[in-house]
């Protein structure tokens, strides 16, 4: 019975005289978690702030770096984009104007033909132009490209007169003076940063080598059979459906 007293005395005992009464030290494993939730409450120590700066830093220079290189790459795809539609665009007006090409076959027209060019430039009558011939009629073009300096310039002017043919195409173009061409009859385009541009002809139907057309075509009555133009020496043929060879 008396045991039976301690316990009640015991149980209904205040707190700290519970622990005033037991004399049981604390175990290590126990001491160990009450300084590690001491230290959880105190924050991060210098070295883990250090080591958590280090690994944000290299996140954000991977990142940099991947969004760079993304940028660079979708700039040269643009680039390349740019240029290849620009080839397209000049190879399929040349294509337009040399299936328009006037030829000493019709009588009507056959007082306009001119037809003259060299390694990189050529002059001719056509009736197809960019924007057509503005209400009709017969344009005089010609396609210039220039080594250095790396432009090509086109240019394209109305003719009504048999003698508006025999006229040249301004030769010193700039962006400063296009105005004034342009008040000569003539529309004129600059293409800078063209890489480059080569024509080559031939008088023979079954000249399949290109690498063997000439250079030059002066014939002054009589149109190739098949000009050749050339981009970076990729050469694409067109064959005139006029040639009277």
């Amino acid at each position: 019975m008396p045991q039976r007293m301690d316990f009640l005395q015991e149980s209904y005992m205040p707190t700290y005289q519970k622990d005033k009464k037991r004399s049981t030290p604390l175990t290590p494993q126990y001491q160990t978690s009450v300084h590690m939730r001491g230290r959880d409450c105190a924050g991060f120590t210098l070295l883990e702030l250090i080591v958590s700066i280090t690994l944000t830093s290299f996140l954000v220079l991977i990142l940099s770096m991947a969004m760079r290189s993304g940028l660079r790459a979708y700039e040269r795809a643009k680039g390349l984009s740019d240029d290849v539609i620009l080839k397209t665009s000049i190879t399929n007006l040349l294509d337009r104007q040399l299936r328009m090409i006037v030829s000493m076959k019709n009588p009507n027209t056959k007082a306009f033909f001119r037809l003259n060019g060299d390694a990189h430039s050529i002059v001719f009558t056509t009736t197809s132009g960019p924007l057509g011939a503005r209400g009709g009629g017969l344009l005089l073009v010609s396609y210039n490209f220039n080594q250095e300096k790396k432009v090509l310039t086109y240019c394209q002017k109305i003719v009504t007169r048999p003698i508006d043919i025999k006229e040249d195409p301004p030769e010193e173009l700039s962006e400063d003076n296009l105005s004034e061409i342009k008040k000569e009859g003539w529309d004129c385009a600059i293409v800078d940063q063209f890489e480059d541009l080569a024509f080559k002809y031939t008088s023979k139907k079954h000249e399949i080598e290109i690498e063997s057309w000439n250079e030059e075509w002066n014939a002054k009555r009589a149109l190739p059979v098949a000009i050749a133009i050339g981009i970076k020496n990729n050469w694409t043929p067109f064959y005139l459906n006029n040639a009277t060879n």
